[in-house]
């Protein structure tokens, strides 16, 4: 079961390749504000690079947020051209939850961060269990003090995980109550094979999106939406 799989959520556009359980290719670049420009180019140079046809893809599986408006709106357009054009599965990958699988602690909480920008965080609370990522709480907008309360009220050791976060560091860790650690950024930076295992997971599980339900998760309403309504 081949699987393709790519980000474009954050400041990073990354793209993976799977075949079952083995990872099979995968380009990830930084390149802020410049996913509309490499998104495409870098699927196709994949695929080409592998040999593979679209048509020998079961699924695309791509994040649907939260992260930036304009980088989520791009992946999920992206996939759904992609899927009317050739009629393939789609599976939405929550960002939050794309970071965690990367991190497989099994003690304690594992606490996916994105920049949210205006001092504020994105944060998920999730915990491994039988090989399995479980969500324990519902992700959230959070101040950094806000979100160290939010920690210290579920009393367990917690790990951090989440490129372009350390500027909120001391401000969380500075309140908290409970035992903490930090991982390394090249574990924060989602990268396009995650996106694609877990879209297998889904699949293998029965669970499949289409064009019309594969919605973004945005959790702060856009700008744009802001704005109008003030008006």
């Amino acid at each position: 079961m081949k699987i393709l799989g790519f980000d474009t959520a954050t400041n990073w556009c990354s793209i993976g390749l799977i075949d079952g359980e083995s990872l099979i290719g995968e380009w990830t670049v930084r390149c802020k504000m410049t996913q509309l420009t490499r998104l495409v180019p870098g699927i196709k140079m994949l695929l080409e690079a592998k040999d593979i046809k679209m048509s020998d893809l079961a699924c695309i599986a791509v994040t649907k947020g939260p992260g930036s408006f304009t980088g989520v709106r791009l992946g999920l357009v992206t996939a759904r051209t992609m899927s009317q054009v050739t009629a393939i599965d789609l599976a939405g990958v929550n960002s939050l939850e794309a970071l965690v699988y990367q991190l497989s602690l099994k003690d304690g909480i594992t606490v996916p961060l994105l920049d949210a920008r205006k001092g504020e965080i994105y944060a998920g609370f999730y915990r491994w269990k039988d090989n399995k990522i479980i969500q324990i709480k519902e992700s959230s907008l959070y101040k950094p003090a806000d979100l160290a309360s939010e920690i210290n009220t579920l009393n367990e050791p917690c790990n951090f995980t989440g490129h372009d976060t350390g500027h909120y560091r001391d401000d969380i860790t500075g309140n908290l109550q409970v035992p903490f650690r930090w991982a390394p950024d090249i574990h924060g930076i989602i990268r396009g094979s995650s996106v694609a295992f877990l879209g297998r997971e889904q699949l293998m599980a029965g669970h499949k999106d289409s064009c019309m339900s594969l919605e973004p998760v945005y959790i702060r309403p856009p700008d744009a939406k802001i704005k109008k309504e003030k008006l």
